[in-house]
């Protein structure tokens, strides 16, 4: 069976579930697990990830390292994201490079806080708009 996932928002959508429920067998245990919802990160707060990529590579080619974006954002997901493995099918594929649009937006703000610290660490202060998604969740952290 294949994982499924609800969001219970409603009314409508609690009954749904319940109505899913009652209609599994019992001879198949179901294993459910609830947390709070968290929605995933944004496609605002994607474009400025997007930007820091294209300004990372830029100040480190300027260095004399030909680093082109796409090296760059895989270079950040290798360094703050990690691997995870994935199932397709019965086939399990270890050690694939976590995607950003898996993350909520806290976890993406988290992997943001831990690039801009890096970024500055190598002398390249990236753009952080005021009015970014990014950007209040630091204001929110104080």
């Amino acid at each position: 069976m294949a994982d499924n996932r609800i969001v219970i928002a409603s009314e409508a959508q609690r009954q749904q579930l319940i109505r899913f429920l009652s209609n599994q067998p019992l001879d198949k245990p179901l294993e459910i697990i609830w947390r709070p919802f968290k929605s995933k990160r944004s496609l605002p707060a994607n474009a400025l990830f997007h930007k820091w990529v294209s300004v990372l590579a830029r100040h480190f080619t300027k260095k004399g390292h030909q680093v082109s974006d796409d090296y760059m954002k895989l270079l950040l997901k290798h360094q703050f994201l990690g691997y995870e493995s994935i199932t397709v099918g019965r086939t399990e594929i270890k050690d694939q490079l976590r995607h950003t649009s898996k993350l909520n937006s806290a976890e993406f703000c988290e992997f943001m806080t831990k690039v801009d610290a890096w970024a500055a660490d190598h002398g390249c202060f990236l753009p952080r708009p005021e009015d970014s998604e990014y950007e209040r969740y630091l204001s929110a952290r104080v």
